[in-house]
């Protein structure tokens, strides 16, 4: 699930210009005062995440998707605990250190502020400029201040890579003896890619610390989620307890797949290829798209994994394009 602020924009209505009147094209329930029309309805925003809500690879296909199992008849904002809400964890996750659940917003929470989390909503702004063209004028400054301070206070100049996290007052859940800034965040660096915060030098240096630390990890490909991983015992969550597990070290295609597209945007294309060959290679020895990888390469939860299948999609796409017009 999107950690930080969540950003839903919904457009209920599509209409066209015809004949100088508007046409509705396509609608979302009837005006009528009431939601029974709608999942969840009429009180059941409690098991808004229980039911797959909120997360990121669920959508709604207009003329396909349907309404009582498919769209919700509320949505939440920012401070609706109900939809989601964020905290301390790794990189891209929505497992906290404190305590078993994903992330919650409560009296054991260590605020922190990481790359991912900007990066994201730089990109959600970028797509609502593009959407929306008359609202450029209200966001663009808030975007370019975002990336400003994104980079000036994430990344580590010395060390060409973005810190892990910058801690608010309630400091690092952490061992004072722990140096987390070791950490390399693959799939925060990705987004950041993807969100312009990186020259084409810096994207450089990127993928070939990348492609160094798999190796030393052992790991089969760049969707590595982070090296070095966090100690057994740091998360409360057995699910990342065990080293190389889950988000503290496990492979997603998911977000390795991004660094592929983003490594054709810049032109890097035989890394592209290169880095993209064991990732296909293990949807065809497995026969499905699962949701992440071991260090080993044995493939791990859902076979028919959206977001992995999303992002190959794309990548292969793109290189495609690539080879056409040469």
């Amino acid at each position: 699930m999107l950690k930080g602020i969540l950003l839903v924009f919904v457009f209920l209505v599509g209409v066209a210009q015809a004949n100088a009147q508007l046409k509705t094209l396509w609608s979302l329930g009837e005006s009528n005062d009431e939601s029974s029309e709608f999942a969840l309805a009429p009180d059941g925003y409690g098991d808004f995440l229980k039911n797959d809500f909120g997360w990121e690879d669920r959508f709604f296909v207009v003329g396909f998707s349907k309404l009582q199992s498919d769209f919700p008849y509320v949505l939440p904002g920012s401070a609706d605990y109900w939809g989601g809400t964020s905290s301390l964890t790794a990189d891209w996750g929505d497992v906290q250190p404190e305590h078993g659940r994903g992330v919650d917003l409560d009296e054991n929470t260590h605020r922190s502020v990481d790359i991912y989390d900007n990066a994201m909503f730089i990109i959600a702004l970028d797509n609502l400029m593009e959407l929306l063209p008359k609202t450029k004028m209200k966001w663009f400054p808030v975007r370019e201040q975002i990336a400003e301070n994104s980079k000036k206070l994430l990344w580590d100049t010395q060390n060409q890579k973005f810190i892990p996290h910058l801690y608010l007052e309630e400091g690092s859940p952490f061992p004072d003896d722990f140096d987390e800034k070791e950490i390399y965040y693959f799939g925060g660096t990705a987004i950041a890619i993807e969100a312009g915060l990186l020259t084409r030098e810096e994207v450089k240096i990127s993928i070939d610390e990348m492609i160094r630390l798999l190796k030393v990890a052992g790991a089969p490909s760049i969707g590595l989620t982070l090296y070095p991983t966090y100690p057994e015992g740091f998360f409360k969550n057995p699910i990342m307890a065990p080293v190389y597990h889950y988000q503290n070290g496990g492979d997603w295609t998911w977000f390795g797949g991004r660094m592929i597209q983003q490594l054709v945007q810049y032109g890097f294309v035989e890394e592209a290829y290169e880095q993209l060959l064991p990732m296909t290679s293990r949807v065809i020895e497995n026969d499905g798209f699962f949701e992440w990888h071991t260090v080993d390469n044995k493939p791990k939860g859902s076979g028919t994994f959206r977001g992995e299948a999303g992002v190959l999609f794309v990548a292969i796409q793109m290189l495609e394009e690539w080879a056409a017009e040469q």
